[in-house]
């Protein structure tokens, strides 16, 4: 009988100990649970403490900071960069491409079009964008970058048609033109954003842009475009820019897919009396290109 006794004692005291050490590992969890949401709750009132920074300098007018305008907590818990957009400027970099061609106006109305004709080819951009902003929904941006792309044009116009070295000059130099064009681009644009959609914001921009071709002979006398059969192409021009596309703010940066194109207005070619530029009277630059844009994220 003692033994017995001695063995419930045992088994009991078995299970004492182990609901013992499960509660204390229940409670462990329940503080480190409570000590995540202490962390969550720092962090949010640090980014409320930033906001109302951020508030002040924009509205440096009004003395006190509205929690409803910048301080729902949805705004914290559900987007990212929260403060980005209320800076005043900031700073970021693209690359893209695409395909461009030439619109080619003839000399007359009876000279027809597909007597000299421009080939597609891509397009390759890179460079930096510095963002300014003017309101909550209107921004100015500056994109200065390097253009680079090779231009085709096929001549298919009568030999002697324009120019009574046509024929010397076809059957020296070929009826197709390639040239190379890398151009120093300086666009300039009017942003239009409308408000965020979580973590996604689309855009519109509009603006004007004025390049210089690193490529282009035009005043070089060292060669006669006669003799060499070289075509060429003005060294300054400039175009109408519009895009439009949708930035999507990440943990860190701020990620835009744009796209874009350019109308060319200034006439970009050089009349050297060469067979190859006597059928045409005006070239102008026509463009369709992706970009992505990598922008700086918060402080």
């Amino acid at each position: 009988m003692k033994q017995v006794l001695l063995i419930l004692f045992l088994c009991l005291s078995s299970l004492t100990a182990y609901a013992q050490s499960s509660s204390d590992v229940v409670e462990g969890k329940k503080s480190k649970s409570e000590q995540e949401a202490e962390k969550a709750r720092k962090a949010f009132t640090r980014k409320r403490e930033r906001a109302a920074e951020i508030y002040k300098k924009i509205n440096p007018k009004k003395e006190t900071y509205k929690p409803r305008q910048l301080q729902k907590r949805s705004e914290f818990v559900f987007k990212n960069q929260n403060f980005l957009d209320f800076k005043a400027y900031n700073f970021g970099i693209y690359f893209g491409m695409g395909y461009n061609n030439l619109s080619i106006h003839p000399q007359d109305d009876s000279f027809i079009k597909s007597n000299v004709v421009s080939e597609s080819t891509p397009i390759y951009k890179v460079g930096l964008m510095g963002i300014f902003r003017v309101t909550n929904n209107i921004y100015l941006t500056a994109e200065p970058g390097v253009n680079y792309t090779n231009r085709k044009l096929t001549f298919n116009n009568r030999p002697g048609q324009y120019a009574t070295a046509d024929q010397k000059v076809f059957t020296a130099f070929g009826r197709t033109r390639s040239f190379n064009s890398t151009y120093l681009n300086l666009p300039v644009f009017a942003e239009i954003r409308a408000d965020r959609i979580g973590n996604l914001r689309p855009y519109f921009k509009l603006g004007y842009s004025f390049g210089y071709n690193f490529s282009s002979t035009e005043g070089d006398n060292s060669k006669s475009n006669l003799l060499t059969g070289d075509f060429v192409m003005s060294k300054w021009t400039s175009a109408l820019e519009l895009g439009f596309g949708i930035d999507s703010y990440l943990d860190y940066i701020k990620l835009s897919y744009q796209v874009g194109a350019s109308i060319g207005m200034a006439n970009e070619l050089v009349d050297d009396a060469s067979a190859y530029t006597q059928p045409i009277k005006e070239l102008y630059n026509r463009a369709i290109y992706f970009s992505i844009i990598i922008e700086q994220g918060q402080d």
